[in-house]
């Protein structure tokens, strides 16, 4: 969802449908536009259309996302590769040396950057690594003693190190790559709403007398044109405070607060997830279920084409909660009853 300090609101790829529509409509009413600021022109107009292109050839959220993903796996693999070789010496270092020296030894080694390093610290991984080979370095007559640590291991370890910074160093460039393109991203937004908005505040005022030509440049009009039918209205999950449970055939209720008072009404499932349609506008909403208190939320707005999370938690009713604690007193003191005829010879029939 992109939310701008202009006041922004839809999905982003609304915006960009939403400008070109705008500044389509913008064009066809270019004389009477023109007349009252003369900054609007043909020319002008076209050149804020291919910024709005611009701004939606840069990669979306989900592919910036994605330029990061595959080389976090392969850091983290080869991290999990560094882990576990620093295992195999710490084996050689625990038989090449008495206990009485053993946890300096190990501390020397890297040990305390193993656990963080296994947690995806990648800090930690680099500096469990410098670690182990300046050890290896400084300890290798003692290592290698009695057939201990082979002598392929340091190769080997350092092939793996290298690994792991090489693709460290690709990972960090991807990531500056994503934040430099999400700026990118926000800042040609930013550059499109600066220009859209005066535009459609000042049509508005050039076709106050023209009703029909003065929703072309309502911002909510805009939008509710580029969503079309996409589905709006209210979908989550109802749980139970206590249980943390889903419930399940729980009755949701939605009354519009207009004259038509349209309601609407939901059922949840056995995974206590709901699913319901409604028109655009704002609704008194109601969640019931029997034991439990009913939940009553007001004014709740639902925009145009907008399929907004509503996710509940019922309290069990204050008198299902008293009947509960009555029947626990009453079967306590049935089994302490029971209990103390026991303890008298009494024979007990269950």
């Amino acid at each position: 969802m992109v939310k701008t300090k202009i006041g922004f609101r839809g999905k982003q790829q609304n915006l960009y449908t939403l400008s070109r529509k705008a500044w389509g409509y913008c064009l066809d009413n270019i004389t009477a536009i023109s007349k009252a600021k003369k900054l609007y022109t043909p020319s002008f107009i076209a050149d804020q259309v291919a910024k709005v292109d611009v701004a939606e050839a840069i990669p979306d959220y989900y592919a910036r996302k994605e330029l990061t993903v595959e080389s976090r796996q392969q850091m983290t693999e080869a991290a999990l590769a560094i882990t576990n070789d620093w295992q195999l010496l710490k084996g050689y270092i625990t038989d090449a040396y008495d206990k009485s020296v053993l946890k300096s030894k190990l501390e020397a080694a890297g040990q305390p950057y193993y656990k963080e390093a296994t947690n995806e610290n990648w800090d930690s991984v680099a500096s469990l690594i410098n670690s182990a080979k300046l050890f290896m370095q400084a300890n290798a007559t003692a290592l290698s003693a009695n057939d201990n640590m082979p002598d392929t291991f340091p190769g080997e370890f350092e092939t793996l190190a290298t690994a792991f910074t090489n693709l460290r160093n690709i990972y960090f460039n991807k990531e500056d790559s994503k934040e430099n393109l999400n700026s990118a991203k926000e800042e040609a937004d930013a550059a499109i709403l600066k220009t859209l908005m005066p535009m459609l505040r000042l049509s508005q005022r050039v076709f106050k007398n023209d009703p029909e030509k003065r929703s072309l440049f309502v911002y909510d009009s805009l939008l509710k044109q580029v969503r079309g039918n996409q589905a709006a209205g209210l979908k989550g999950v109802i749980t139970a405070v206590e249980t943390k449970l889903p419930l399940e055939n729980v009755n949701i209720k939605a009354v519009s607060i207009s004259e038509d008072a349209a309601t609407y009404t939901a059922t949840t499932d056995s995974k206590g997830g709901f699913d319901m349609n409604m028109a655009s506008g704002v609704y008194d909403v109601e969640v019931s279920s029997p034991g439990y208190q009913t939940l009553i939320v007001a004014k709740r707005k639902i925009e145009v084409g907008v399929k907004h999370r509503f996710n509940v938690k019922l309290e069990i009713a204050k008198a299902e909660v008293i009947s509960r604690e009555l029947l626990n007193e009453v079967v306590a003191a049935t089994n302490a009853t029971q209990t103390q005829q026991k303890s008298n010879g009494v024979a007990v029939l269950s």
